[in-house]
């Protein structure tokens, strides 16, 4: 639906420009967005933000307002659109013409009748929604019937007395007026502000064009929004129009505009476009298409082996199966940062269609990577557009392959081979990775980098290989995929949001599913495995440990009714513990979580197939524990065993936070659902098990997966089931869980140091002495310990957080949960002064690790190669609560600062020379020991700090 002037279409936002001495107070940041799908994490850095209410949703409104946007809703005032569901309330006596060319009836200002429906209907509706501003458009459209100065002053004092009425019958409301320069003098005080459209570049309907605006108009229309801004003091937004083809332009433009002292968008006519204005947002999502009927995302190499890569340079991966959602209609510049397109070797279906539209994106300058099989090489416009084709005639052996780039060979060296090859002829302006020459000279080139994105095909992409120790098969790297998507996506490089540090230290978690509670173990002395565990574990130590249960195991209504006093006896006690965070492991442990879904009525889907019948009755109920006269249900496994552990288990003033998943571990949307209802983190799956013998990254997963509107965050190691061969020996197995911990520290740091570990390994003799030696090892290392809830935070921050590119540094939107930045970059740090949340650094091998305020919904990072005055953190076991720089002066740096963890306190700080001392709030000295990099360690007893002070005379 297409509306006049401001009555578009789509999405809105806008890009900052610290340089160019841009207000918020003066000049809030203003975004528009119309269509439906509005990316909330985007427009919620702006101070106000526009919606078509019809196409936005009461979550996304919420989710706005929560994070303490001003949002407006559209509302035409001036005429009504015909398509519109309440035109036909319309009476004819209100409207005065037609506008044929947007198909909408011009209304009377007069007209008292059109007034009350404005107000006690559409006004109304919305106002019970939850808006709290109305954009006022189409304000000037009484001129297309209004000839006399006496009809137009009619008109005008017709307005005014709405939006009297508005301001008077809606307390608080805000109102944003879309031109209406001819009633400012009597109404500018009724308005948050002024907009208005095409300061430099128009769209021309009648053409079709997008055209530049003449010198006149410009003028004359600097001269309104002057008079506004100076002699009304309202802030003024400023409309321009261009393609996203031409954001370069864009960028020019609300540059210039912002000089003239507007709040500038650029965007499409149809404002469907996340174009450029007053905040210069960088995005962080990269769409990732695959097509597949039968292969579900969890088994893609799309997430299993590409995600993981991606978010280690900080972009967010969005999944889309093509075969079950079709591709995305949107504009997606401006939203993304690229698209990788991994497709099978087959032809897909959609190839035309899929063609046609990867050409779209590429044509609005959207970098695209083709991966895996089939490259779309075969449409003819897109390969033209690409500059690329198929080989058409047969290659003359011998064949050459030239490796022309470094990054070839990542993990093994790619390998000729004469069956199977990838034909793909590029035109010689590209860099070319990888070539196959054959006798005549002919040509083929399986990965290059192009100005539009780039080509990587099998067999140079991966390549299973057998494994050393297992004799399984298992996959590496050929090319280097970081390199290749930073290259093939032109990403910027960003600070990434780390979760695997924290305060400078490597985080640490401890996760325990319930499996084998009730086991007695072969040590000795009649305990249970749980016993045993709690006893050797989780009460020796201070160590903060997440811990399930499996209430089919342990509760009356299980497959132990006869112990359960007994068992829930021993859960109680464990439960109890102050370094213990309660987690279900569910009621009946599901091992298969959609089959248990889909075989848990009474009848098969297709009651006619005598064939699936048979099939059906066999497996009903073998996809959980065989607990009598129960049918699965994902209520009944989360909600039902949550609500048994808080009523039955817990000690008082203390609740269940997190679910583990059980089995298969890929859990359908339904039971994420009721994770979320149940308020409470999910946790589980993914496939983390580098080691010797498997050292491919491929083996490192992603941070976690999405699951419809849901995501599930993996655990970030794997347990010892898979080191132990699924607990079929060698039971001493999990210490090869070291091995993991190493590897995924250096020379990246992928992982934190997840133990995760069942009940069950408290069995065996081997099994214990492997678990000392896992947890020997994390407890040497300088690492800041979580509970899973506190972790899963982490995750969510990755995720959410929202990127703003300021001159010499960064800000970031929607912070609370996020506590560590790393940086590629050591050749720059912190200026303490200039940025906000920051806390301290540290230099380590992986990069940068920058450490932030806790809390903070907006932290600023400037970067300087100049030495810091003021005392920062270094790293500690802690979480930063407080940092705050409290006196600037010639003489003297103040820095009051609060830690509190896990265990008793150990931190650094740098930055403290012989004038420097750290006191209590009371003034009591605190002394420290001085290490060889130059900082200051503190060890306390305490697990707070409470409140300290540093103080450095100079």
């Amino acid at each position: 639906m297409m509306m006049r002037l401001l009555r578009l279409g789509l999405c809105f936002l806008a890009v900052f420009f610290s340089s160019y001495g841009y207000s918020e107070t003066k000049m809030p940041s203003t975004a528009f967005f119309y269509a439906t799908k509005p990316p909330v994490d985007l427009l919620a850095t702006y101070k106000r933000v526009v919606l078509e209410a019809e196409n936005t949703s009461a979550e996304e409104l919420a989710y706005l307002k929560k994070r303490g946007v001003k949002v407006y809703a559209y509302l035409s005032i001036g005429e009504e659109d015909s398509t519109r569901p309440w035109f036909k309330k319309i009476q004819a006596s209100w409207k005065k013409t037609e506008n044929k060319a947007w198909n909408s009836a011009v209304m009377d200002m007069t007209s008292q009748g059109w007034h009350d429906f404005l107000l006690n209907q559409r006004m109304k509706a919305l106002w019970k929604r939850g808006y709290r501003g109305f954009f006022l458009d189409t304000m000037d459209s009484f001129n297309l019937f209004a000839k006399t100065p006496e009809e137009r002053t009619r008109q005008q004092e017709g307005m005014v007395k709405l939006l009297k009425s508005m301001k008077s019958q809606y307390k608080g409301v805000g109102l944003l007026f879309n031109r209406g320069f001819e009633i400012l003098e009597q109404a500018a005080s009724l308005a948050d502000g002024v907009v208005a459209e095409s300061l430099y570049h128009r769209w021309n309907a009648e053409k079709k064009a997008y055209t530049d605006v003449s010198e006149g108009d410009r003028e004359w229309l600097i001269g309104k929004l002057n008079e506004a801004k100076d002699k009304y003091n309202l802030p003024v937004v400023s409309i321009d129009y261009l393609p996203p083809s031409r954001r370069d332009e864009a960028e020019k433009a609300a540059k210039k505009i912002t000089e003239h002292g507007f709040v500038p968008w650029i965007s499409t006519p149809a404002l469907d476009y996340m174009g450029v204005g007053s905040i210069s947002l960088v995005p962080r999502k990269v769409l990732f298409l695959f097509d597949s009927y039968d292969q579900k995302l969890a088994s893609h190499e799309i997430h299993r082996f590409l995600a993981m890569p991606l978010e280690y340079l900080g972009y967010v991966p969005d999944y889309r199966n093509i075969s079950e959602k079709g591709l995305p209609e949107e504009i997606l510049k401006g939203q993304y940062a690229g698209i990788v397109i991994w497709l099978g070797k087959e032809k897909p279906d959609r190839d035309e269609i899929l063609g046609t539209w990867a050409l779209r994106q590429i044509n609005q300058n959207i970098p695209i990577a083709f991966m895996g099989g089939y490259t779309l090489a075969g449409h003819q416009a897109l390969s033209e557009r690409l500059g690329i084709s198929y080989q058409q005639t047969e290659l003359v052996m011998p064949l050459d392959m030239e490796v022309l780039s470094e990054n070839m060979g990542f993990e093994i060296k790619p390998q000729l081979r004469t069956f199977d090859l990838p034909l793909i002829k590029k035109k010689d302006d590209k860099e070319s990775w990888l070539q196959i020459i054959d006798q005549e000279d002919q040509v083929l080139t399986p990965v290059f980098i192009s100005s539009w994105g780039g080509v990587a095909v099998d067999p140079y992409v991966t390549q299973m290989v057998p494994t050393l120790i297992e004799y399984e098969a298992y996959t590496r790297w050929v090319l280097n995929p970081f390199e290749f998507l930073k290259a093939a996506l032109k990403l910027k490089k960003i600070p990434v949001p780390d979760h695997t540090t924290e305060s400078g230290n490597r985080i640490l978690t401890i996760h325990i599913d319930g499996d084998g509670f009730y086991n007695k173990t072969e040590l000795g002395g009649d305990r249970y495995s749980a016993k045993l565990i709690s006893d050797e574990f989780f009460v020796p130590n201070s160590l903060p440990h997440t811990v399930s249960i499996i209430e089919g195991e342990i509760g009356k209504a299980g497959l132990k009714p006869d112990l359960s006093p007994e068992l829930e006896d021993i859960a109680r006690e464990i439960f109890k513990l102050p370094n213990v965070e309660i987690a279900s492991h569910s009621f009946s442990h599901p091992f298969d979580w959609v089959l248990a879904h889909e075989t848990r009525n009474d009848k098969p889907a297709d009651t006619n197939n005598k064939a699936k019948k048979e099939v059906f009755k066999a497996e009903k109920g073998s996809y959980h524990l065989p607990i009598p006269n129960y049918t699965y249900s994902a209520e009944r496994e989360i909600k039902g065993s949550i609500d048994y552990i808080n009523k039955v288990l817990a000690p008082k003033g203390k609740t269940t936070k997190v679910f583990l998943w059980t089995g298969d571990c890929l859990p359908n949307e339904e039971a994420l659902m009721w994770t979320k209802k149940m308020n409470v983190v999910n946790l589980n799956g993914g496939d983390s098990v580098m080691r010797k013998g498997m050292e491919s990254v491929t083996n490192v997963s992603a941070s976690g997966i999405v699951r419809g509107k849901y995501f599930q965050p993996y655990a970030q190691i794997q347990n010892e089931n898979v080191y132990t061969n699924d607990w079929l020996g060698p039971y001493y197995g999990f210490q090869r869980v070291i091995e993991t911990f190493d590897m995924t520290n250096l020379p990246r740091r992928f992982k934190p140091i997840s133990i995760y570990y069942h009940f069950y390994s408290g069995d065996r003799l081997a099994s214990v002495r492997a678990l000392r030696r896992v947890y020997d090892w994390a407890m040497a290392q300088e690492t800041q310990p979580l509970w899973i809830s506190e972790y899963t935070q982490r995750l969510d921050a990755f995720r959410s957080v929202v990127y703003e590119k300021l001159d010499n540094g960064w800000r970031f939107h929607g912070a609370e949960d996020l506590t560590t930045f790393r940086l590629e970059d050591q050749s720059l740090h912190p200026d303490f002064i200039l940025s906000e949340g920051v806390s301290g650094y540290r230099k380590l091998p992986q990069g940068l690790f920058v450490s932030l305020e806790r809390n903070q919904a907006t932290v600023e990072l400037n970067l300087t190669d100049k030495n810091n005055q003021y005392p920062y953190l270094k790293n500690a076991n802690a979480r930063v609560m407080q940092w705050d720089i409290k006196k600037v002066n010639t003489r003297s740096r103040v820095v009051e600062f609060r830690l509190k963890g896990h265990q008793p306190l150990e931190f650094s700080l740098m930055g403290l020379h012989k004038k420097c001392k750290v006191t209590t709030h009371s003034g009591v000295k605190i002394s420290g020991k001085k290490q060889k990099d130059g900082g200051t360690l503190f060890k306390m007893t305490a697990k707070d700090t409470g409140n300290l002070r540093a103080t450095c005379g100079y």
